[in-house]
C-alpha cells in the first residue's frame, strides 16, 4: 500500500529540499542506497524508516502517511476516526 519509492523521493525533494548525495549524508546512507530505494528496486528496511523519520523531523506514522496518495490516506485516517468514535 505504500509505496516507499514516491516516499523517500517525496521527503528528499519536497519536505528537504536535498540532492541524493546530500540526503544520503544526512541518514549516514550511501547515495547508491537512496537511488535504489528512489527507484524502487529496494524497500528501506524498518530501521532505516526509522532513521529517515528521525532525520526528516516526522513522526514515522506521519511520515508513512506524507507518502501515501490523498485518495488513499484520508479515507483511511477518516475510517480509523469514525471506527474509534474520535471526533474532529
Amino acid at each position: 500500500m505504500i509505496n516507499y519509492a514516491y516516499l523517500i523521493y517525496k521527503l528528499r525533494t519536497v519536505k528537504m529540499n536535498q540532492t541524493q548525495a546530500v540526503f544520503a549524508q544526512g541518514l549516514e546512507k550511501r547515495t547508491s542506497m537512496i537511488s535504489m530505494w528512489e527507484n524502487g528496486v529496494k524497500n528501506p528496511s524498518r530501521e532505516s524508516l526509522e532513521e529517515v523519520a528521525a532525520y526528516v523531523k516526522m513522526p514515522l506514522p506521519m511520515m508513512l502517511l506524507y507518502g501515501m496518495d490523498d485518495s488513499v490516506a484520508v479515507p483511511m485516517v477518516k475510517k480509523y476516526f469514525q471506527e474509534q468514535n474520535i471526533k474532529l
